[in-house]
């Protein structure tokens, strides 16, 4: 049991943080009590001998009291770094030197007082709650925060996991004060998830004329058997899919998850409300067959939620009801549901809270569409937490790490196989190296040649 106390400001947003620091984090009992210090303050009840003490500097929480979600409440630029080793903590970092968001570098170290100037808590908070993308108002063409936008992204640790860095080192801090002080254990795993966005390459489109294009495209491409084939997928009139459909690699990515003991998560979509949503209907017989084959197989299936429902609570509740009224029709007893926004879509706080009041137990994203890193700035799952309305909210988030798209897309990284690879498998280091979890979303429609389906079987293993 640990007695942590808290400066008497922002109660609500410092009890959210030890909540999910010490207790999600690191599995720590604790007891919070307010004061009138300046300072986050650390003690072991009943340690009538040691008297040992960690402090902590509490800046953020300091600045948001007077400028709540303003500007100035902001990191101040430049960053500086701070080295842990030069202080006598080896703590477990991606890179020796860290940047610091809020606070200073350093600490004081006098007989069993440790005080760390480092922000720990504040900084913490300032990236899982994404409280820069309320207080920037640029947007995207999509309406989403941009990676480019992010104070991650222009200071240079977009790729690496700071939130659990600075887990890490105080848990170094902790354990120099109390040795036998014990940690949640946490073992690395990989997560892998598939967007259905489109079924197939050529049915699914509709008219005669996209099917025409779509061949057009593969011919392009060089892509010959495809188009030998299409007809096939064109004018299939069973219930099932077409197995020699280039975006039906369903059977293929169970598969490749089983080998590799991964339970995929399938996200469909359920709703048509804009231009850039599905071109297949979830109450199509064909869908009904592949839900139910791929629950038959253990695997789950997620809700993506269309274009306009980031925004839009009422969309929410429509689409979860459509995928709900499909699992009672199949006879699926999935207990939870898992969403993802299409396109990535994200609204600081307001998708968050309406996902939360309508019944979704976990979303997965929380990930940038043009580049692929640490959003949140850790590979761990948290609570959210509504910045609006100043409330810890039940939904789990699960951030996302990596996306197909996000690597390869001339609109995004635009990388060759080698560099992509390099990059991906660097932030699966990483999230290896902080016994995370390294999320990835893989498209079904993404593997029309041999080497895509090999970087994926190489970056899933384990």
């Amino acid at each position: 049991m640990m007695n942590v106390r808290i400066p008497n400001i922002c109660q609500k947003e410092q009890l959210y943080l030890l909540d999910v620091l010490l207790g999600e984090f690191l599995g720590v009992n604790f007891e919070a009590e307010v004061y009138e210090g300046d300072l986050i303050e650390i003690t072991r009840p009943g340690d009538f001998d040691n008297f040992s003490k960690l402090t902590l500097n509490a800046s953020f929480f300091h600045k948001a009291k007077q400028d709540w979600l303003k500007p100035k409440s902001m990191p101040v630029l430049p960053l500086l770094t701070w080295n842990p080793a030069d202080d006598g903590i080896k703590a477990n970092l991606v890179l020796p030197n860290i940047p610091v968001l809020y606070g200073s570098p350093g600490l004081v170290k006098n007989d069993k007082h440790i005080h760390l100037n480092l922000d720990i808590f504040g900084s913490i908070f300032f990236m899982l709650t994404r409280y820069e993308e309320i207080v920037v108002k640029e947007r995207e063409q999509h309406d989403r925060f941009s990676a480019y936008l992010s104070h991650a992204y222009k200071n240079n640790y977009l790729n690496r996991p700071l939130v659990d860095e600075y887990v890490e080192i105080l848990k170094k801090c902790l354990r120099m004060l109390w040795p036998d002080l014990k940690f949640k254990e946490k073992k690395f795993t990989t997560n892998v998830s598939h967007d259905v966005d489109q079924i197939s390459r050529y049915q699914t489109r509709g008219s005669f004329y996209e099917y025409l294009r779509a061949t057009g495209g593969d011919l392009m491409r060089g892509f010959i058997k495809d188009i030998i084939c299409s007809p096939i997928s064109y004018f299939n009139k069973k219930k099932e899919l077409s197995l020699h459909d280039p975006y039906n690699t369903f059977d293929w990515l169970m598969d490749i998850s089983d080998a590799n003991n991964i339970k995929s998560t399938f996200n469909f979509i359920c709703g048509k409300s804009s231009k850039y949503n599905a071109d297949y209907d979830i109450e199509d017989i064909k869908i009904q067959n592949l839900i139910k084959k791929i629950n038959d197989r253990g695997h789950i299936i997620g809700l993506h939620l269309s274009y306009d429902c980031y925004v839009n609570p009422e969309l929410i509740k429509k689409e979860l009801n459509e995928l709900k009224n499909t699992f009672n029709s199949l006879d699926i007893k999935q207990k939870d549901i898992t969403s993802r926004m299409h396109y990535l879509r994200w609204k600081t706080t307001d998708t968050l809270v309406n996902l939360n009041n309508l019944g979704i137990k976990r979303d997965t994203t929380l990930g940038y569409a043009e580049h692929s890193g640490f959003r949140c700035g850790t590979c761990h799952s948290f609570q959210g937490y509504d910045l609006i309305n100043h409330e810890k909210l039940d939904i789990i988030i699960d951030p996302l790490i990596i996306m197909d798209g996000t690597l390869f897309s001339k609109k995004y990284m635009n990388l060759d196989y080698k560099s992509a690879f390099n990059y991906a498998t660097d932030l699966k280091k990483k999230c290896k190296k902080m016994n995370g979890k390294f999320n990835i979303l893989w498209h079904n429609s993404f593997f029309q040649d041999l080497k895509q389906k090999e970087f994926y079987q190489n970056l899933i293993q384990n």
